[in-house]
């Protein structure tokens, strides 16, 4: 069976919790930019943030949106993209 690409990001924002979780493709560049803006203190698993292996997102503080948001247009401009509310 072939493998069927996303077609749309979604962004969650917990406001009780401060989080976000980033739900997109995987892009080798991406990836490394988001290492670049959000330092490893900050998606830690251990303190639940990082890469969620069950929900298949990455988890940090929603101080972050704003740059994360960013990289995503940079990486995945064709991409639609939409905000979600925990």
């Amino acid at each position: 069976m072939a493998r069927v690409e996303k077609i749309e990001i979604v962004l969650w924002e917990d406001a009780d919790e401060g989080t976000m979780a980033i739900d997109c493709p995987y892009h080798e560049e991406w990836l490394k930019e988001f290492k670049a803006v959000v330092p490893y203190e900050d998606r830690n698993p251990k303190d639940g943030m990082g890469w969620d292996k069950v929900d298949k997102v990455w988890r940090v503080p929603i101080e972050y949106a704003e740059q994360v948001e960013a990289t995503l247009k940079k990486h995945f401009p064709e991409i639609p993209m939409r905000w979600d509310y925990i």
